[in-house]
């Protein structure tokens, strides 16, 4: 897909890899990265498959608008970081494998999204 928006991607590994070169966060199949893609979900995709050397799965959830990109994030996260522990220092990557409930988390928030609106 060459559009923008939010998608979820983790490793198929139970090996722990750096989640950019030379990170010290570390995450495996246990995690889950929320996450937007401005330009495209092929970029992105790209990206990711270089990180862990293709041992990696990338789900698109939803086309959106650059524009509302960082908000709409911002909301999701805000109703995932209650529910799952992050991962070392990275705010969108979690320890969980639940990506099936994380997606209806942020179709959810679809439903109920309306930009610049507080809350």
């Amino acid at each position: 897909m060459t559009s923008p928006g939010i998608y979820l991607a983790y490793p198929t590994t139970p090996e722990l890899k750096p989640i950019y070169p030379c990170y010290k966060t570390l995450v495996n199949g246990e995690h889950t990265k929320l996450g937007i893609a401005r330009r495209s979900f092929q970029d992105r995709e790209r990206q990711y498959i270089r990180t862990f050397q293709g041992e990696v799965l990338f789900h698109p959830v939803l086309q959106m608008a650059p524009a509302h990109l960082s908000e709409f994030e911002a909301r999701v996260l805000a109703q995932l970081t209650p529910r799952y522990p992050k991962s070392g220092r990275a705010r969108e990557w979690f320890h969980t494998a639940e990506r099936q409930a994380i997606a209806e988390l942020v179709m959810l928030v679809c439903k109920e999204f309306q930009p610049g609106q507080t809350g």
